[in-house]
């Protein structure tokens, strides 16, 4: 596995042990061996990317539902 695709793993393990799992943030950095900067920092990326996911699933059916009722 190259180092990118290691770290973006890294990166959803940290997510999903706070958000998913209720983990501080400080337990997810000492499991994985990062800093507890970078999992804060890794932590708001996630969850933007997360809110973009989001607002693109309910613009997707907003514009599913128009199409439906013209």
């Amino acid at each position: 596995m190259n180092h990118g695709k290691a770290r973006e793993k890294a990166k959803k393990i940290t997510y999903f042990l706070v958000e998913e799992f209720g983990s501080n943030p400080k337990d997810a950095a000492t499991a994985l061996n990062i800093s507890v900067h970078t999992a804060y920092r890794w932590l708001n990326e996630m969850r933007l990317k997360k809110e973009i996911y989001d607002l693109r699933q309910e613009n997707k059916a907003l514009l599913n539902f128009t199409k439906v009722i013209r």
